[in-house]
């Protein structure tokens, strides 16, 4: 099951990708059909060992340029234990797993998605829930359904699909953004925070009903507008930047009263993921205006 998930968290969140399958990638598959489609006619045929040998073939083949075929591994692994052909237990175990671990998996997402949730019933709740918000939260597959303005937006430029503390990758994506808009006036700085806080709002709520997770990891939108608060009205430093970027993701991580409370409501939505933020931000901001008194 680790390495199932493991695989997931690679196809879906590490590597991000906007298009499924390429030139290279049909190809690829072109060469390789002959050994997954001529074991399936044997195995049809009722010459079972005949396709185990011929997809073993193909592995050994696949494995010198440290690439798999999902198909063979999860067809050898189906025949081995549908038909219970225990000497071929141990042999169909490796197979199965080379086969969802060589450095081309991307060609085959479709494949690997299909065997995810073929699998999901043998895995506890929480893992099958972290697999379908894995798969729903794949930048193509959530655009299909919120479109990619949302996508964009909300996760701050894709900065929401870093490996960790993503909420820090969309804190600083928030930096430029206030350095532009700080040289427009405060008027409309906090015209475009408000629209975004909106914004925000609607694409986290479509998010979360998309991946069935409350606040997902991927929306930074809310960080984005968190930074913009807590730096609204202060000295236009870099000093001041770098200790807006601390204290913000301070308080953001601490959450104070009323933050968590809010930030753990699951009927708040899209609101309770932005406000918590903002919440976070006032708190920064009193600090730093302090500070600001002080020096």
């Amino acid at each position: 099951m680790e390495l199932l998930t493991a695989l997931l968290i690679q196809l879906f969140v590490i590597y991000p990708s906007f298009s499924y399958g390429s030139g290279d990638a049909v190809a690829q598959q072109e060469t390789q059909i002959n050994y997954f489609e001529e074991g399936i006619k044997f195995r049809d045929n009722g010459s079972w060992i005949r396709a185990l040998d011929l997809w073993e073939e193909g592995k050994e083949k696949l494995a010198v340029e440290g690439k798999s075929d999902p198909r063979l591994g999860i067809a050898y692994l189906e025949l081995v234990t549908d038909n219970n052909l225990s000497f071929y237990f141990e042999q169909a175990s490796e197979m199965y797993f080379w086969s969802l671990s060589g450095n081309n998996l991307k060609d085959f997402q479709q494949e690997i998605e299909d065997e995810a949730y073929r699998v999901l019933p043998l895995v506890k709740d929480g893992e099958k829930n972290e697999w379908k918000s894995l798969m729903n939260s794949d930048p193509q597959a959530l655009a299909d359904k919120i479109g990619w303005f949302h996508v964009v937006v909300s996760t701050g430029c894709f900065s929401g699909y870093a490996p960790v503390a993503s909420g820090t990758a969309g804190t600083v994506v928030a930096i430029p953004l206030y350095l532009l808009l700080v040289r427009i006036g405060w008027i409309p700085y906090i015209l475009v925070s408000l629209v975004l806080f909106f914004i925000g709002m609607k694409g986290a709520n479509r998010i979360e009903e998309s991946t069935e997770q409350q606040d997902n990891g991927i929306i930074v939108i809310d960080e984005i507008v968190g930074y913009l608060a807590t730096m609204l009205f202060l000295p236009q430093n870099w000093i001041f930047v770098i200790l807006g970027f601390f204290a913000f993701r301070l308080f953001d991580i601490l959450k104070p009263y009323p933050i968590r409370k809010l930030d753990m409501n699951p009927n708040l939505k899209g609101f309770g993921v932005m406000i918590d933020d903002v919440l976070a931000a006032v708190y920064g901001n009193v600090v730093l205006q302090i500070v600001t008194r002080l020096i």
